[in-house]
């Protein structure tokens, strides 16, 4: 499961780094993100609503925000559409939970 979310995941590195003490790009680094304070990654710019929105990045926020992350904090500054598939969600889960 964790290298198949490690494979789904590919497209988000693009945005996303997951090694520790990485530099954020576009968006924060996902390293140690499962169980983190939405937000609260040091360094980066946060949106004002996804800062203020108390979402704790466990699996079931995590799955709303990747299925759709306008709808889940409108105003969020990610652009991505967001992924239909559950399996595909349930997969990058398993691999951002690895990143501790």
């Amino acid at each position: 499961m964790v290298e198949r979310g490690r494979q789904a995941f590919a497209p988000c590195s693009t945005c996303h780094a997951v090694s520790p003490g990485e530099m954020s790009g576009l968006g924060p680094n996902l390293h140690g993100v499962y169980g983190r304070q939405a937000g609260s990654e040091e360094g980066f710019a946060y949106s004002p609503e996804l800062a203020s929105s108390g979402i704790v990045w466990r699996k079931g926020a995590l799955d709303d925000f990747i299925a759709s992350p306008s709808r889940t904090v409108q105003g969020t500054s990610m652009i991505y559409a967001g992924e239909p598939d559950p399996a595909v969600r349930e997969a990058i889960i398993a691999y951002l939970q690895s990143l501790q």
